[in-house]
């Protein structure tokens, strides 16, 4: 449950929801069946203990059969075309629908399989109403939705508000992963079944690290309700336990009684989550959940898992467009302010609005020779001379703080600035900018008080095997620093003072290059 970033944890307490063996529980949901097969025979050496209800036989029973005389030559012949896919080892795939006998009664089923080792995971489900054509038609309308969409915020909305009409729950969070881990819910679509949650955050250990690499590796999971009795596998007596299989790509996995007791806690019946993968990285969630029970069929998740992944690439694709125009935006600028400076003869020419607005600084020092001319908002006058000299002597060429007054020792009233970023233009250190920025105080709301971890109460161990029981708003202010220094900040400096060394290193009435590469 630590609520640190990935890099960091080995310095932090494991605790105990960290250690949860999560991807073999040894168990599935049970409103389906598992078969366990071995792909080199196609026979079965695993059954959950629900077969009897499917197949009419007990697990233990179908353990040494034929696969193809538990359900049909046709099939098997269909999931050896499936398991020779590239991706068959990567995600559970659809081969059939299959009609099952339940109680006397014909059912139709979904059965998806997927590889793990020199196994075949074989599951079944209710299949779904809608057909192909239903799915296409759904697919269609997002996409001409989609194309009517301007910005990321009206992509957000829009992918909240069609996943949840797709599927018909009562609320669909799409929620981002900070870098430390803790989530933030950025857009939200609901009915008043639920409460919002929108704008709020959820701790880092609300997703354990071992959560979000299977989030990470199975993009979709899907829980009909949060009161069920997990059913375990039947495993042939060679292959040992049940808990020896991996069940990560499972689409029936049983999931953490602590994940049941969380989804109780907050009200929530059922759920279901689409991941919003970016490369190899987990970026984010589509979560919805619903106040009662209730399904959503594998051909209605893979409808949705193929809307995340446009989302994902359409996300990614206007944040790109977005940083690029500020980029070119700062170039502009950068260009404009070199003019000026080489007229001027140094940095002294520099227009001093337009490199707070290259730096995002709420104010500026320039440093010529031990001489300090600010703009805007800067430290008190009479520490702006020595934290000046400091900054630029630790900038190799550029450093950047947002806890200044921590680092700088040398005391002082910095009046409102938290934040720094200096830039050294020459190698002795008498040519300089600093930009500052003032303190950023916040309130941020959290989903419930995220405070308490095993480690701040070792006393209780046994109580942090329970996710919190109220999830109402708590609020934090948070104070003490500035806004932190982005890489494109960062990057903007380099390029001016790349820049700004080209020029004055141009012979005098020559050519002169901002050495602008974009």
């Amino acid at each position: 449950m630590a609520d640190s970033p990935d890099s960091n944890a080995a310095a932090k307490p494991v605790l105990p929801c960290e250690l949860e063996p999560i991807q073999t529980p040894g168990a599935i949901q049970p409103h389906g069946v598992m078969l366990v097969v071995d792909r080199r025979t196609w026979r079965v050496v695993g059954a959950s203990v629900n077969s009897r209800e499917f197949f009419w036989r007990e697990a233990s029973a179908l353990i040494g059969l034929d696969l193809a005389s538990v359900l049909s030559d046709e099939f098997v012949e269909a999931l050896q075309r499936v398991a020779a896919r590239p991706e068959f080892s990567g995600r559970a795939s659809l081969v059939d629908e299959v009609e099952i006998d339940l109680g006397g009664e014909r059912s139709r089923f979904a059965i998806v399989a997927h590889g793990v080792g020199d196994l075949v995971i074989v599951e079944g489900e209710p299949a779904g109403a809608r057909g192909a054509d239903n799915v296409e038609t759904i697919l269609q309308a997002f996409l001409a939705r989609l194309g009517a969409t301007a910005g990321v915020e009206e992509l957000q909305d829009l992918v909240v508000r069609e996943i949840r009409r797709i599927t018909g729950f009562d609320r669909c969070l799409l929620y981002r992963f900070e870098p430390d881990w803790h989530g933030v819910v950025i857009a939200e679509d609901r009915n008043d079944r639920l409460p919002s949650y929108l704008h709020q955050r959820f701790p880092a250990s609300d997703i354990p690290r071992q959560a979000r690499e299977l989030y990470r590796r199975n993009r979709l999971r899907i829980i009909p309700t949060n009161r069920y009795t997990p059913v375990p596998i039947v495993m042939q007596r060679d292959r040992g336990e049940g808990t020896a299989v991996n069940l990560s790509l499972s689409v029936l996995r049983s999931v953490s009684p602590i994940h049941l007791e969380f989804m109780r806690n907050m009200g929530t019946a059922a759920s279901f989550s689409i991941s919003i993968v970016r490369g190899d990285t987990l970026w984010g969630l589509i979560s919805l959940h619903h106040a009662t029970p209730a399904m959503v069929p594998f051909d209605v998740r893979s409808v949705c898992d193929l809307i995340g992944q446009i989302v994902s690439h359409e996300l990614s694709a206007r944040e790109t467009v977005r940083t690029f125009a500020r980029r070119l935006q700062r170039s502009t600028l950068v260009e404009r302010l070199l003019v000026d400076m080489h007229r001027a003869g140094g940095v002294v020419g520099a227009n001093t609005a337009d490199l707070a607005e290259i730096l995002g600084a709420d104010g500026v020092a320039l440093w010529t020779d031990g001489v300090v001319q600010t703009h805007g908002q800067c430290p008190p006058e009479d520490v702006i001379e020595p934290l000046v000299r400091w900054t630029l002597e630790r900038a190799k060429p550029v450093a950047a703080w947002d806890r200044l007054g921590e680092a700088y020792a040398s005391g002082g009233d910095l009046g409102a600035t938290r934040g720094a970023l200096a830039l050294r233009l020459d190698d002795e250190g008498k040519v300089g900018i600093v930009g500052f920025r003032n303190e950023w105080v916040r309130v941020i709301q959290w989903a419930g008080d995220p405070r308490k971890t095993p480690a701040d109460d070792p006393g209780k161990e046994n109580d942090f095997l329970h996710p919190r029981k109220s999830f109402a708003t708590w609020q934090e202010t948070v104070s003490g620093s500035s806004r932190a220094w982005g890489a494109e900040h960062l990057s903007a400096a380099s390029r001016l003072r790349d820049s700004y060394r080209g020029l004055i290193a141009a012979p005098a009435g020559g050519a002169t290059s901002t050495g602008q590469d974009e």
